[in-house]
């Protein structure tokens, strides 16, 4: 039986994104819920209510929040993370979310990779 409250399609898509990010795996976290980390280090995580968490920079968490309290919070200002209702997020915003918070925890040499490949843009 699905325990999560939100869309099976906004689950797929989440995972999706998360799978592309290099190095980037899907593992239980707290409770059993999925969560998705770079080595050890957590970059997202997805409770059954449908809230994302997303380790995000605290300046731009707090404008985030400021823009959008109905989509996105944060209940620590002691912890790097921000609170996502997936349900409110398009895919695109959720990439860059995504995005963000892997740039965070990825190593320097495959975040500088990264990065190098997005200037240049897919091969043709």
């Amino acid at each position: 039986m699905e325990k999560y409250w939100v869309m099976r399609s906004d689950v797929e898509v989440l995972r999706r994104i998360a799978a592309a990010l290099p190095g980037a795996v899907e593992g239980p976290t707290w409770g059993g819920d999925p969560g998705f980390k770079v080595g050890r280090r957590l970059f997202a995580h997805l409770y059954p209510d449908g809230r994302l968490i997303v380790r995000c920079p605290p300046d731009e968490r707090a404008a985030l929040v400021a823009d959008d309290p109905q989509t996105y919070s944060f209940d620590n200002p002691e912890m790097p993370f921000l609170e996502v209702r997936l349900e409110r997020v398009n895919e695109h915003t959720l990439r860059e979310l995504l995005t963000e918070a892997w740039l965070t925890v990825a190593p320097k040499r495959v975040v500088r990779d990264f990065l190098a490949a997005r200037e240049v843009g897919p091969a043709s």
